[in-house]
């Protein structure tokens, strides 16, 4: 049985990752993880995020949302890199959407990944479409240092 705090870090790590679910992939086989998009400053939020970002409010300055779309065929998982660029070169959050989603996931290392640079996502498929494939979309907002 986890520890209070361990079971807290843990429910917060679960709470602030993002994987959007879209529909299920074309045809079966390898994973698909798809090139990063860039969403910059003045562009509206795809997602609510925890950190008090709110959908389709513009994305503050000095923060960049970027995204990987990943499909995943019948009972397959996959890891996920999730880079932030130069312009923006640490990660704030990521972020869960609300609602039922047909991608799990696990933050694999580091642990702590708020103020890196990188972070990978393990990304699996819910039980109940494990059978079916999904395709999803990962998201993360990163920001430029403080000074």
């Amino acid at each position: 049985m986890l520890r209070s705090s361990a079971r807290t870090a843990s429910l917060a790590v679960l709470a602030s990752c993002a994987v959007v679910a879209v529909s299920a992939p074309e045809a079966a086989g390898a994973a698909t993880i798809g090139s990063p998009k860039v969403l910059k400053a003045g562009q509206k939020l795809p997602i609510d995020f925890v950190t008090g970002l709110r959908r389709g409010r513009p994305i503050p300055r000095g923060h960049e949302v970027i995204s990987r779309t990943v499909a995943l065929g019948p009972r397959e998982t996959t890891e996920l890199r999730m880079r932030c660029r130069s312009t923006a070169p640490r990660i704030r959050t990521l972020g869960f959407p609300d609602g039922p989603s047909e991608l799990g996931f696990v933050v694999v290392r580091p642990r702590r990944y708020a103020g890196r640079r990188e972070v990978r996502i393990r990304v699996y498929l819910a039980p109940d479409v494990r059978e079916e494939g999904a395709r999803g979309i990962a998201y993360v907002v990163c920001r430029k240092a403080r000074r």
